[in-house]
């Protein structure tokens, strides 16, 4: 960058002569405006008033800035310009050139510039501070409201976890309590063939057609064992044999079990196999035997009664 002198510093430096001293003293940079009366005019810093010389009266407007050559008549001046400073005179400069026309102003303006500078920046810098501010408003604010939906859905896993540990608890004391009844529940008297009084009836009355009032469900898985000695007859949704009016037809029965005509089968209710367990190769005891032989009598005299009705 070049060495920046004053006037009186670059006079003594290039030696110019009287003649050009004086030119460059009466050069100014002078910028115009109209007073009240419509005329052009400036004022110079010492307070001198400026007008347009009468060559340069038709070519200096108001609101232009002349690099001017001062004439003075009196306490008057006429300028007369030289160059006329505006965007394309910017422009054309080199950038040293416009360091040193930023750095003049700057010297020669700052105390007007450096108020107005405050100013402009302080009011940036609150902008700013107030929209920091507001967003960080904004990121609390979020953050707040995830943590609220955080904890109301903690709170909610809480009460489902606590529902389901109460669930469990009432099952457990269910699943206790049914233990203890059935163990205080004293067995059941036995009959002398063997079979609780609980046990099912079930009679055969048909080569294939077993029949019971306990036959309830809808369907029956049915299974006979393989040395055919007995069968478990157990309801299930999806049972392979039907029942209608209280009984089931078991297509093979015949073969297995011989038919001998209409008897029961002696069956007892086994929790194992969630059903009943029917003995086919069993001996019946006398009971038994004249229970069946009353009950086939009851069942003749009855049908004699609906001939005789017809």
């Amino acid at each position: 960058m070049r060495e920046r002198l004053s006037l009186e510093e670059f006079k003594e430096r290039e030696g110019l002569a009287e003649e050009d001293r004086e030119r460059l003293e009466t050069t100014k940079v002078i910028t115009f405006w109209q007073n009240e009366d419509g005329n052009t005019m400036s004022r110079l810093p010492s307070g001198g008033v400026v007008f347009p010389h009468r060559q340069w009266a038709d070519i200096i407007v108001p609101g232009e800035t002349w690099l001017s050559e001062l004439e003075q008549r009196g306490t008057t001046f006429f300028a007369k310009g030289i160059k006329k400073i505006d965007s394309a005179f910017f422009l054309d400069l080199r950038s040293d050139q416009m360091d040193e026309v930023a750095k003049a102003l700057w010297e020669q303006n700052r105390e007007l510039l450096e108020p107005m500078l405050e100013e402009k920046y302080q009011h940036v810098m609150e902008k700013a501070i107030e929209e920091r501010a507001a967003e960080s408003k904004r990121i609390a604010d979020e953050t707040q409201t995830k943590l609220a939906e955080r904890e109301a859905e903690l709170t909610q896993l809480k009460q489902m976890h606590k529902l389901t540990v109460t669930a469990l608890e009432r099952e457990i004391r269910d699943r206790e309590e049914r233990e203890k009844s059935d163990t205080d529940t004293p067995a059941p008297p036995m009959f002398s063939d063997g079979f609780s009084p609980r046990a099912p009836k079930i009679r055969r009355i048909e080569p294939d057609v077993l029949e019971s009032k306990d036959f309830t469900s809808v369907h029956y898985f049915v299974h006979v064992s393989p040395d055919r000695s007995v069968m478990t007859i157990r309801p299930h949704e999806q049972g392979n044999v039907a029942c209608s009016n209280n009984r089931l037809e078991l297509s093979g029965l015949s073969l297995i079990l011989p038919y001998g005509g209409p008897g029961n089968i002696p069956a007892e209710y086994s929790a194992k196999y969630g059903g009943y367990v029917a003995h086919l190769r069993y001996t019946p005891s006398d009971k038994m035997m004249s229970e069946e032989v009353g009950e086939d009598k009851e069942e003749s005299a009855s049908a004699s009664t609906s001939d005789g009705e017809e």
